[in-house]
Order: structure tokens, then C-alpha cells, then sequence
């Protein structure tokens, strides 16, 4: 999770894990159809893995 480019929580592998981060920290929240959305100042990067 990054906020203006600061990391506000661990890294997690699980994206509903960094959900439930988002949320405690009132970064993020779900709608009524269960989307997950993120404030504005607010991101969550995600890194690929390298190909064997």
C-alpha cells in the first residue's frame, strides 16, 4: 500500500489481505456490488514475478 509514493503497510502477497490493510488504515473500502476502491492519494503496487 502507497500513499503519495510512502508505504503505509507491509507487503502482502494476498490482495484481499492488503484490502483488509486499506480498510483499517480508511484508505480504501467496498461498494455495494463488493468493489474494491482506493482513495485518491492512495495505491496498491503490485510486482510481477520474473519468468523461470
Amino acid at each position: 500500500m502507497l500513499v503519495f509514493g510512502i508505504a503505509r503497510g507491509p507487503w502482502r502477497r494476498d490482495r484481499r489481505q492488503a484490502h483488509r490493510d486499506a480498510i483499517e488504515l480508511d484508505l480504501g473500502c467496498y461498494d455495494e456490488w463488493g468493489r474494491f476502491f482506493l482513495t485518491v492519494p492512495a495505491e496498491i503496487e503490485v510486482r510481477r514475478r520474473a519468468a523461470a
